[in-house]
């Protein structure tokens, strides 16, 4: 294993996107132990992405530009609906525990997110030669992608659990998710610039 490739994989898991938004949301919403559904479910959803770009599967996305502008709208309207989701949340003991953002929605994200399928191309490209085997390829950057993305995502998340310990009032929280709502759409900028 390579320490390059866990360098790599750190940096693309730990920097904001969409996933380390909605860990940060969901951590000042629901606390870190309720958010762990959602860390779950955005891991192994990154881990597939990972394993099938090492499969060659994620080259659909690079060779054909329809698939990849249908994977960028579904995504941008899957973060859109979170986003509607987070803004109006309101205060964390005012909220409805069956809502909460579980392991399906996380689950859904990572799949639908460009920047998930270009870091995963990007590392199974970068470190093609690493294994013999195209299997144990895509099961090693399916498992590091898992393991260090857990680990990043929890970062961001017991950052969001700090939040709740720091905001009381209700506009405090309004002014928070709102933001939190905004920082999840700002990710989104670079895949709008793409598809106009």
């Amino acid at each position: 294993m390579s320490l390059y490739l866990l360098t790599f994989i750190l940096v693309a898991t730990i920097t904001p996107g969409a996933a380390t938004s909605m860990a940060l949301a969901t951590g000042a919403q629901r606390g870190f132990s309720a958010s762990l559904p959602l860390l779950g479910g955005m891991t192994l959803g990154l881990a597939i992405v990972a394993g099938l770009a090492a499969l060659g599967i994620g080259r659909v996305l690079a060779d054909y530009p329809l698939a990849h502008k249908l994977c960028a709208v579904f995504a941008l309207a899957y973060c859109l609906y979170l986003a509607c989701r987070i803004a109006p949340s309101g205060r964390p003991d005012n909220l409805d525990v069956e809502q909460a953002p579980g392991f399906v929605t996380g689950l859904l994200l990572n799949p639908l997110n460009p920047k998930a399928w270009a870091m995963a191309l990007a590392a199974a490209a970068a470190f093609e030669t690493m294994t013999g085997s195209v299997i144990s390829r895509a099961l090693l950057l399916a498992s590091l992608f898992a393991g260090v993305s857990f680990c990043s995502l929890t970062i961001w998340c017991l950052g969001g659990s700090q939040l709740r310990r720091i905001v009381r009032t209700r506009k405090q929280w309004h002014w928070i998710n709102s933001l939190l709502a905004v920082a999840l759409l700002l990710t989104l900028l670079p895949m709008v610039r793409e598809l106009l």
